[in-house]
């Protein structure tokens, strides 16, 4: 499974839709998470082969014209038997730690954290701290405003995590 990440797009489109238009056969889905998310889903129509999902981040919530209805603050998405937390990442301090957000990964059980809201691509392996526990992926694509997003790749024998630019 191949999935595109997004985030901090921040009305530029331009970097989700070159990358949509570079994978977009080969993707199966694309996640936004948060600030510029409403263009994106607008972008959805265009391809119809692949779920996009989206979480609202601090700006959305400004200047978006979704309601907070429409657009979660945060979700968790199970492919092919692996979660994906999709997050701004505002409410949890990504900019000062990253605790608070492995804490909510560990917390709904998931394998990756898909968030945005530093404007800086970010990757890291999380082990397991007990016994039970799973390892995490956190993944944050970089600003899609300044031409960087993501791939996801889950594969039978593990997750590969890159950024990209256009």
């Amino acid at each position: 499974m191949k999935i595109l990440a997004f985030s901090d797009s921040h009305g530029s489109d331009f970097a989700f839709e070159r990358a949509l238009r570079l994978h977009g056969a080969s993707c199966e889905l694309a996640l936004h998470a948060g600030d510029g998310a409403h263009s994106f889903m607008l972008a959805s129509e265009k391809y119809p082969a692949v779920a996009f999902r989206a979480v609202r981040g601090n700006c959305d919530t400004t200047f978006s014209p979704f309601t907070d209805a429409q657009l979660p603050t945060e979700e968790v998405i199970t492919i092919d038997g692996k979660k994906i937390l999709l997050t701004h990442g505002n409410t949890l301090a990504v900019k000062l730690t990253k605790s608070m957000l492995v804490g909510r990964a560990r917390a709904v059980g998931a394998d990756i954290v898909v968030f945005g809201h530093t404007h800086e691509p970010y990757e890291s392996y999380i082990p397991p701290e007990a016994d039970g526990q799973k390892p995490i992926r956190l993944f944050n694509p970089g600003a899609a405003k300044d031409g960087r997003y993501g791939i996801i790749e889950i594969l039978p024998n593990g997750i590969l995590t890159s950024c990209a630019s256009v």
